[in-house]
């Protein structure tokens, strides 16, 4: 059974004492005080009260108060053997040891972070924080110092120390049995001390001469609280890079392991870049996932462009963001078909049949009419120097000279579709005066309400010749400076699963081929199968809520490369927490998505 000693200090014991001999004074003269009638009953009482809230102040003052507002003064570490360290407060302990691993192979950084899977999976029961970060003189050479600790209930028993460092030794052991690449290095004397520094040496405490005198004590003044780790989660260890100073990267949230929070969740700006895709039931986070990420991306100096389909993003969000919110009242439209300046518009009278042609399905007859009667509308307002416009694409159908019979048929099935672009709600999105270039959705935040839009082909037609354009723009204008955001909900109707012997449309090559323009997307769906498998897994950050596997497990398991196991825990998990998964891990790392 546990016990623990009380032992009060010497500027406490000494304070209550002189309390209570002045407690026992008054009350054994409070007789002769009142018979003498030295002092009235009540001016007594005075005094008696003020006696004992001067004394109950003195006490707070010298012995509550410094322990109230704790500092670092009362935690430190020190060696207790040459490779062990003993880090203490006044109510913790921790024995400390580091190791050191230097390497300049990228590829066996993958390998490290799979070394600590295999450490979990073989039962070895230790505490670790693995801190990975570049060197100052050569950014292609690693090191990692890992930190195991274990915290001590209780006094310090001269019989631990052995058991505790045959413990850290396994960690050593473990190393050699997973691979020989694995050669660690335990640190000692100076080089421990100094190197914890990194983890608790507080910011006041930090002058060069400070460190030093400290050093030559051989104690230095500690913060208790360990760092919060800043990047990978695997199985409980926590691999920081708050020393990385040349990486940038996005809080996403609180990372948990066993239920408990273990610091902040980062995700590496590079790997944004290469594409993101969040799924999940409805309700379960999905936007508060997304907003998280586009405020974290503004905060970074990004730019975004958000569509809008549910009208899920409020003013305020709009406000913290200073995002232009574009309205599709008939105020304002997008110029479509003369979006930027272009030297040949044959590459872009492609771009928008294939849009037209995915969206309404064109036949053979009506895409070549259609690509031809767009064609002569730019032909007639480039030589003109007139604004080409969705209205002059019906006119010119109308008095396109049909060959044939079925072509008089392609014909009038062409301006029942293309009437509706002119007229009604699709005259609202065509062909208002004011007109926005490309441009003007590239270079500030812009919230697109694709939600004020209620036909849903022309909800699609919409997004997907925004999309065209801005990769067009990118193929002409060449790569974002700095790097561009698109958000897309209901990415299943853009991207949809496919078989993989279908032809690929239009959205799946943009799609592969905007990242090289630092053009990258964040595609938002409900499940994982509703997206094109490939184009799911080349995604680089896979950010995945509450699943419901309807029939399609096999395939979910497939495209997210996960067991059963992790399916279930994806049946159950509350709103706002995510697996997510990333190229560096083997195991998706659990996170409590911030709501701020």
């Amino acid at each position: 059974m546990n016990s623990k000693n009380l032992s009060l200090p010497e500027d406490f014991v000494v304070v209550l004492s002189i309390f209570i001999l002045a407690l026992i004074f008054i009350l054994n003269n409070f007789p002769l005080l009142f018979q003498q009638k030295l002092f009235a009953p009540y001016e007594f009482l005075v005094l008696f009260f003020f006696v004992i809230f001067v004394s109950t102040f003195i006490v707070f003052l010298l012995y509550l108060y410094p322990r109230l507002n704790k500092s670092n003064s009362n935690v430190s570490y020190s060696l207790l053997e040459n490779d062990l360290a003993l880090l203490k407060s006044d109510s913790k302990k921790y024995f400390l040891q580091l190791f050191r691993l230097e390497y300049s192979d990228f590829d066996r950084l993958n390998q490290f972070n799979q070394f600590f899977d295999f450490l979990y999976k073989s039962g070895i029961s230790m505490k670790l924080i693995a801190d990975i970060y570049s060197q100052p003189n050569n950014h292609r050479n690693f090191e990692i110092l890992i930190l195991a600790y274990e915290e001590i209930q209780g006094d310090i028993k001269q019989e631990y120390i052995p058991i505790i460092k045959e413990k850290f030794n396994s960690f050593l052991i473990a190393s050699k049995a997973y691979s020989n690449f694995i050669s660690l290095t335990r640190l000692e004397g100076s080089s421990l001390l100094s190197s914890l520094n990194l983890y608790f040496l507080s910011k006041k405490e930090t002058t060069n001469h400070n460190l030093e005198e400290q050093k030559n004590l051989g104690k230095v003044l500690a913060s208790l609280f360990l760092p919060s780790p800043s990047a990978d989660f695997v199985n409980g260890i926590s691999i920081a890079s708050k020393r990385k100073e040349n990486l940038r990267g996005v809080i996403l949230g609180k990372q948990l392991y066993k239920g408990e929070f273990c610091g902040e969740l980062v995700l590496p700006i590079d790997s944004l870049f290469k594409h993101s895709v969040i799924v999940g039931v409805t309700g379960s986070g999905k936007s508060t996932t997304n907003k998280q990420l586009l405020k974290e991306l503004n905060k970074l100096g990004f730019h975004f462009l958000l569509f809008d389909f549910h009208d899920e993003y409020d003013q305020e969000f709009s406000i913290f963001t200073s995002s232009f919110v574009f309205r599709f009242l008939g105020e304002t439209s997008v110029d479509f078909l003369s979006p930027f300046e272009m030297k040949d518009f044959s590459n872009h009278v492609s771009i928008v049949t294939d849009v037209f042609n995915n969206v309404y399905s064109f036949s053979p007859s009506q895409f070549f009419v259609f690509r031809d009667v767009l064609s002569s509308e730019l032909a007639y307002s480039k030589v003109n120097k007139a604004r080409p416009t969705i209205k002059g694409v019906v006119d010119r159908l109308e008095s396109y000279e049909p060959k044939s019979f079925y072509e008089n048929e392609t014909k009038f099935s062409l301006l029942r579709r293309l009437k509706l672009l002119s007229e009604g709600e699709g005259n609202k999105i065509f062909a208002a005066s004011n007109l926005l270039k490309i441009n003007d959705f590239l270079n500030k935040n812009v919230i697109l309400k694709i939600s004020d839009i209620k036909d849903s082909d022309l909800r699609k037609l919409t997004v997907s010749l925004l999309l065209a354009l801005i990769y067009e723009y990118r193929l002409v204008n060449g790569p974002d400076n700095v790097g561009h955001f698109i958000s897309l909900e209901e990415a299943q109707n853009f991207v949809p699963f496919r078989n993989r012997t279908d032809e690929a449309s239009i959205y799946e090559k943009m799609f592969f081929e905007m990242r090289k323009y630092k053009e990258s997307l964040i595609l938002i769906a409900q499940f994982p199968s509703q997206i094109y498998p490939d184009l799911f897994k080349s995604c680089e950050v896979k950010i995945v809520h509450r699943l419901f596997s309807a029939g399609d497990a096999a395939l979910i398991e497939d495209i997210l490369g996960i067991d059963k196991n992790i399916l279930e825990q994806l049946k159950s998990l509350p709103v706002g927490r995510a697996l997510v998964f990333l190229p560096s891990n083997r195991s998706p790392i659990t996170v409590q998505v911030n709501e701020n």
